[in-house]
């Protein structure tokens, strides 16, 4: 069999300009927080300093962790992924978030501040990014030293050498607030509250992306217009030893329920209905027990069904942070504390109330699992009929609570009303596909 070397040599050389072209079209189109590596290659481990200088950072209000959707970086990244989004080409390896506070306040507020913001922004690239669920790397920077430390080197404002030196030279981290608070009798501390401590109010992101092999010989895909850029991408230059790797997959579903239980309260299980978009959901909630002990002539039976609308603050689907809500519920019991009088009847003791709630979920890192906590106002009302052991001289059982004319007694005559605080509760949910 005789070996065309020169049709051989034609084809690899036709498969090698088809991927110098795809390369160059990425280069071209992509932005600078954008890293473009080979399908083969192994997800790089960037270091603090390079995720700096790469990513588009999407800035937050002061105490915030709400996204403001008309920031100018959130426009960018958003545009970047939905562009992407439509590249057959393009699978997205990794999303690096790098969430975090400026210095001022406390450190556990910070904390918080420095997680909701990396994870609004995860709850939003989510959505439109075509990576595994295992691809979003998020970072916490809770007072970011860091960043400070970098603003002054790049830009050398007078009190440059001031903050550094106390950056530099100070051991102790506990202390870096003290002294940056002393230094100037206060007036260096204000300057950087006014001038730089907004910057550090951020999430910074870089995505890592690659091009699927199986499809570098099909012709490239439109992408539309957009604003041009004066830098190309950024290739990034490593040697990572052992990097994890991540494998490019499917865009990762939203869950559409969510199953929860509230701790504080009788055994009790609640399902929510999570919709693909928007601020509203709906949920269900069934409390029940039943106890009865004959012997000692105690009971404690209650039955209860909640339904219950909730409006989250946070959009884009995020389903977490605070949210108000609005609820009803019906149910029955029965309860009797001793043997000598029990004072509420199973079948004819009836309850129905409405009422207003607040509440705070946060989701447990990147998982599956969320905490709640909730509390609710509201009006109950019951309609009951109080009842008693038989006396010892009467035949054995139980009788109503009574002693008018027996033409006149009617079922559920009695009123029990309340308003006040109706619901309080701390517990923990799951999201299900």
């Amino acid at each position: 069999m005789t070996v065309n070397y020169k049709k051989l040599l034609t084809v690899a050389l036709s498969l090698y300009l088809s991927f110098t072209a795809v390369m160059v079209h990425a280069q071209t189109q992509c932005k600078p927080f954008v890293l473009v590596i080979d399908h083969d290659e192994e997800v790089p481990e960037l270091t603090d300093s390079e995720i700096w200088e790469r990513a588009v950072s999407v800035v937050f209000k002061v105490n915030q962790t709400d996204i403001d959707t008309n920031e100018s970086g959130y426009i960018k990244l958003m545009d970047e992924l939905r562009r992407l989004g439509q590249d057959d080409l393009v699978v997205v390896r990794k999303i690096i978030i790098r969430g975090s506070a400026s210095p001022e306040g406390r450190y556990m507020n910070n904390s918080r501040l420095a997680h909701g913001r990396a994870q609004a922004i995860a709850d939003s690239v989510a959505v439109l990014a075509r990576c595994c669920p295992t691809c979003l790397e998020e970072i916490f920077i809770e007072e970011d030293y860091l960043g400070l430390r970098r603003i002054m080197h790049e830009t050398r404002p007078p009190y440059a050498d001031a903050v550094l030196n106390i950056l530099e030279n100070c051991s102790d981290p506990g202390m870096l607030k003290p002294l940056l608070k002393k230094a100037h009798e206060g007036r260096l501390w204000g300057q950087l509250l006014n001038d730089w401590y907004p910057q550090l109010r951020a999430a910074r992101v870089v995505l890592i992306v690659s091009l699927v092999d199986k499809r570098l010989t099909e012709k490239l895909s439109p992408i539309p217009a957009l604003e041009k850029t004066d830098s190309g991408i950024i290739m990034p230059k490593w040697s990572p030893a052992g990097p994890t790797r991540y494998a490019a997959g499917p865009k990762a579903r939203r869950p559409l329920l969510n199953v929860k239980t509230n701790l504080l309260s009788i055994p009790n299980v609640a399902l929510e209905i999570l919709p693909r978009g928007g601020h509203i959901t709906a949920m269900a909630e069934w409390s029940g027990i039943g106890l009865r002990n004959d012997n000692k002539l105690r009971t404690f039976i209650v039955h209860d069904l909640v339904l219950e609308g909730r409006y989250y603050f946070r959009g884009r689907a995020a389903f977490t942070g605070h949210y108000l809500s609005l609820y009803g519920n019906a149910g029955e019991f029965d309860i009797q504390r001793s043997a000598t009088k029990a004072w509420l009847c199973d079948s004819f003791g009836r309850a129905w109330g409405a009422g207003l709630g607040w509440g705070y979920v946060h989701r447990i890192g990147r998982s599956r699992w969320k905490w709640e906590v909730n509390l609710a106002l509201g009006y109950l009302q019951a309609a009951y009929d109080g009842y008693h052991p038989a006396e010892p001289w009467a035949p054995p059982g139980f009788y109503y609570d009574w002693y008018d004319d027996p033409e006149l007694f009617r079922k559920f005559g009695n009123r029990f009303e309340y308003f006040g605080p109706t619901r309080f509760g701390f517990g923990f949910s799951c999201d299900l596909p």
